[in-house]
């Protein structure tokens, strides 16, 4: 029997942090009647970091090619996995959109059951299991790790790829013999499009939990920062974040910060451990440049923020004998951030 599912994945709107929130206004928005897709168009538009209406037909396809939505002529409307969705948004029933119709969704989780891959190593996996695949950059391949980072599965630190107790637990259910259309809460039913049935906080039951946590034994390979280096570039800035302006406090006195190197020191990276590739940051514009949410021009240091009006337009702040190097800016921007078009 032939696999006829798409070879590789597209973005979403909101990078690894806001795709899923914009997804399901967007998945509510067709739902109350089918649209035009002139009118799909300027909901993005006005609701995204969305530039063109070319770059947003491109979306389009992909979320059709998933069943998320449907398009016809001229009519988008929301397809079978997007009702199913909207009436259970919960990361399997998503998960099991993408894998229906995308090829590889699958063999990255159970390989990343043997330790944490890197996008490169990503691209490897998919290129030597689907003959069909061709993969150049690892850029192609780390769109199907941002998926599974945005639904929990993977976690990103370093450029180093790593299951979360989330997505253990679902690369053993796709090892045993329950299929994971059992996990999905069963008796779907497609949602109405009276306001009761919008999808929101009121909504959203969270688990019990358990007393105790599970513990697997791991083994992994870290990389040692240089300290020293830390210490100073943290006591230069006051513990002062260089993109923000923001200084976080663990006490009353006493400043917290981290740094961020702008060419990842892991693998595939290999970035150099030195003054111009690192930048003090407040922790959530850490995690914004681990997920690719901004970009730096390597000339002005002005700040392109995907979703912090705030943010954009600043410059860096430098002090000092504190220069940051064009090259490692440079490799951020192509390797690390996201470019929504």
């Amino acid at each position: 029997m032939s696999d006829d599912r798409r070879l590789t994945t597209d973005r979403f709107y909101g990078g690894t942090s806001n795709r899923l929130d914009i997804l399901k206004r967007f998945l509510s928005f067709l739902n109350e009647n089918p649209v035009s897709r002139s009118e799909a168009q300027d909901w993005l538009l006005s609701n995204t970091q969305a530039r063109s209406r070319d770059s947003i037909n491109h979306h389009l396809g992909f979320l059709n090619a998933t069943e998320l939505i449907d398009v016809t002529d001229d009519t988008v409307s929301l397809g079978n996995w997007g009702r199913r969705y909207l009436s259970s948004p919960e990361p399997p029933v998503l998960y099991e959109s993408l894998r229906s119709n995308v090829k590889g969704f699958d063999t990255i989780i159970h390989r990343m059951q043997d330790g944490p891959l890197t996008d490169e190593d990503i691209k490897d996996l998919l290129v030597s299991e689907f003959a069909d695949i061709n993969m150049g950059t690892p850029q192609v391949a780390a769109r199907h790790r941002e998926w599974l980072q945005v639904l929990g599965y993977v976690e990103r630190s370093d450029g180093a790829n790593r299951l979360t107790a989330d997505g253990h637990q679902l690369a053993e259910s796709l090892d045993g013999d329950t299929p994971l259309s059992e996990i999905i809460e069963s008796d779907v039913s497609v949602p109405r499009t009276d306001s009761e049935d919008t999808v929101g906080l009121d909504d959203i039951e969270l688990p019990d939990g358990s007393e105790t946590t599970e513990r697997r034994p791991t083994t992994r390979d870290d990389v040692v920062r240089n300290e020293e280096l830390v210490r100073k570039l943290k006591a230069l800035y006051d513990d002062t974040c260089q993109i923000c302006g923001d200084r976080r406090r663990k006490g009353p006195d006493n400043g917290f910060s981290h740094v961020h190197h702008l060419m990842p020191l892991g693998e595939p990276h290999n970035g150099p451990d030195v003054p111009e590739n690192v930048l003090v940051v407040c922790p959530n514009h850490h995690e914004d440049f681990e997920n690719g949410m901004l970009s730096i021009d390597p000339q002005t240091l002005e700040v392109d923020h995907f979703y912090e009006d705030s943010v954009t337009g600043r410059k860096v702040d430098t002090k000092n004998s504190h220069e940051i190097g064009p090259q490692y800016v440079a490799y951020h921007n192509q390797v690390i951030a996201l470019n929504e078009d």
